[in-house]
This record gives structure tokens, sequence and C-alpha cells, in this order.
């Protein structure tokens, strides 16, 4: 898909009747994510997942979780969420079609998509290894999971804050080590992330 029908594709999703941005998302399914702009993607995605109509709406859905299924890592699944699946790295490899660093647009595209794919049963369990990466584990993790991992606790915060093995201390090491990076968008998850938790602090 060129930048030029990228741009006319957009303006579609803007159209003033719900039956055209309908058309548009249920057009968009039949692509992979990889074949549009990163800025194009988060476009349709806040659009659309916005939309005031439910038939633009609902079939922005389908679109999104076609475009998960087009990842080449969910096994039986359909356009209407249907079969057995395994979530493997779909999200993550979604959010690296959408370029989550490249500006606010695209993360807020991105965290749209989640805020739906995370409240569906299929995605779960990559979304909570996420989590468990980034509470429970020194290791590094790409931006991707990173947002993941801070949109999967704002959809349940309760849930990981029942959990005994939270501890503010690993949190706020990565805080201060994005801090002294210069890391922006890693400093700007964690900080969000740590208004949704209730952990304790030990000396760090």
């Amino acid at each position: 898909v060129t930048p030029a029908l990228a741009s006319l594709l957009a303006g579609r999703a803007l159209d003033s009747l719900p039956p055209v941005r309908s058309r548009l998302y249920a057009t968009l399914a039949a692509l992979r994510p990889q074949q549009l702009p990163a800025g194009a993607l988060a476009h349709f995605l806040t659009s659309g997942l916005g939309d005031a109509s439910v038939l633009a709406r609902s079939e922005c859905q389908c679109m999104l979780r076609a475009w998960a299924a087009a990842m080449g890592v969910l096994e039986g699944l359909d356009a209407e969420g249907a079969g057995e699946v395994d979530g493997g790295q779909a999200l993550a490899d979604l959010m690296a079609c959408l370029d989550v660093e490249g500006d606010l647009s695209q993360e807020a595209g991105a965290e749209a998509a989640l805020n739906h794919l995370l409240s569906r049963s299929e995605w779960l369990s990559e979304g909570e290894q996420c989590v468990r990466d980034l509470l429970l584990s020194d290791a590094d993790l790409p931006p991707e999971r990173l947002l993941i991992a801070r949109v999967m606790v704002a959809v349940d915060p309760a849930l990981w804050n029942a959990s005994q093995a939270l501890s503010g201390t690993r949190l706020l090491r990565r805080v201060l080590g994005a801090l002294d990076a210069g890391q922006t968008f890693e400093l700007r998850q964690l900080l969000l992330l740590l208004l949704r938790l209730d952990v304790a602090v030990e000396a760090v």
C-alpha cells in the first residue's frame, strides 16, 4: 500500500456516513498490518474503535482481530474470535507494526487495540506473561511488551494488586534506569503503571 493510497483510505475513516466507514474496515481486514504505514494503522484503530456508530465500531473490531490472526501465530481463529488460540507473540508483533515508540498518536492507536484484544480470553495469556516479565524479572523488555504489560494491568488492576508477588523495588529500579538512560517511552509506561499498582516498596 503506497503512502498516497494509505492517505486516501485514512480519509474514508472520517467519512460522515457510517456504512462507508464500515466498508472501509471490512476491506482493510483483508490486508496484513505490515502492508500499511504505522501512522495509518494507528489512525484506523483510534478512529474505528472509538467510532460513534456501532456498525463501524464492530467492523473495526473484526478488522483488528483479523490483523492479530494475520500475525501468523494464532491457530484456529477467525475474525469473529472463534476457535482455539495460542497467543504467542501476536500482540507484540502487532504492536511492532504500529511502531509504538514513534509518537503519541501511534501509542494511542496501539493502546486502543490492546484495550479491545486484552478484554478477550484469546490474548490474555500473552498479556499476563508480559506483566509477569515486567514485575517479576529484571530482564529488559522490548517497548511493545512493556506497553502490553501496562495496558494489561490497567484492564484489571485489582487482580495484580491482589498478587503477593508484587514489590515496588524492581519497578523503581526500572524507573531509575529509564530516567538515567533518557528512555522517555519506557519511563512514561512505568510511571503510568505505578499509578495503577499498590506495591510494597523496600530499600532500593
